[in-house]
């Protein structure tokens, strides 16, 4: 393994060749199962080292999650405060209604039927 940052692009290169090779030496013999296998392996270092190239171009300190809104800040929502707490209200009714209901029905499900004699 590489210790140079910018060297490990070209060693995912180099492993992805070797794969590669090793996928049509087996493709040549006869052995599909082991071509294939090799073959995933192979395109799976060529985009490591895509990914690579990829994270050595962006500057430092940047990534996509950087972009997204985080939930724990102040930001000013785009639906007022009532509708998001009436939106709460509702889903919490409707799972305690449902709740209800389930216990409602457990109790009498054992009773249907039986007769006590």
């Amino acid at each position: 393994m590489p210790t140079n940052f910018g060297d490990i692009a070209r060693y995912n290169q180099r492993i992805a060749t070797r794969f590669y090779l090793q996928a049509l030496i087996e493709r040549n013999c006869g052995k599909n199962c082991e071509a294939e296998y090799h073959a995933q392996l192979a395109v799976r270092y060529l985009e490591a080292a895509q990914e690579q190239t990829i994270a050595m171009t962006r500057p430092p300190g940047y990534t996509t999650e950087d972009r997204r809104p985080r939930p724990w800040t102040l930001e000013p929502s785009s639906t007022p405060l009532a509708a998001n707490c009436w939106t709460a209200v509702r889903r919490f009714s409707g799972k305690m209604a449902s709740a209800i209901r389930q216990s409602i029905s457990r109790r009498e499900i054992p009773f249907q039927g039986l007769s006590l004699n």
